[in-house]
């Protein structure tokens, strides 16, 4: 109890593993070109793509849905398409919008305190 890790501390190694192990065997198949395209997309730079950035948004879809979202994401989208997902997203993000402010001022707090203790040990 209170590890700060979700799901506690071996939970979160064998997450960690089966990532990192997930990640190596699609760059394998990526390299081999092996992987299918899928309504003429190929999924595995998708797959492999690194993710930044404080806050990420992603469809509420399930299952085959969800694929076929992001299928239709990854196609060149039409302009209604284009309108259609700026509404979805706003919708789906206002409600989170004080969760997300404090998420982010936290983050910053805690990336100034770095700072300022790089700063102290330098000196």
């Amino acid at each position: 109890r209170g590890s700060g890790l979700r799901g506690g501390f071996i939970q979160s190694t064998i997450e960690a593993l089966l990532r990192l192990e997930m990640r190596k065997w699609l760059m394998l198949v990526q390299e081999m070109d092996l992987l299918p395209q899928i309504y003429g997309v190929d999924f595995s730079s998708f797959l492999l793509q690194t993710f930044t950035g404080t806050v990420t948004i992603s469809a509420q879809s399930r299952g085959l849905a969800l694929l076929s979202e992001y299928a239709r994401l990854l196609s060149d989208p039409s302009r209604n398409q284009m309108k259609e997902y700026l509404e979805h997203g706003a919708r789906f993000t206002w409600p989170k919008i004080c969760m997300i402010r404090n998420h982010y001022l936290l983050e910053r707090t805690l990336d100034d305190c770095e700072h300022e203790l790089r700063f102290r040990l330098s000196a």
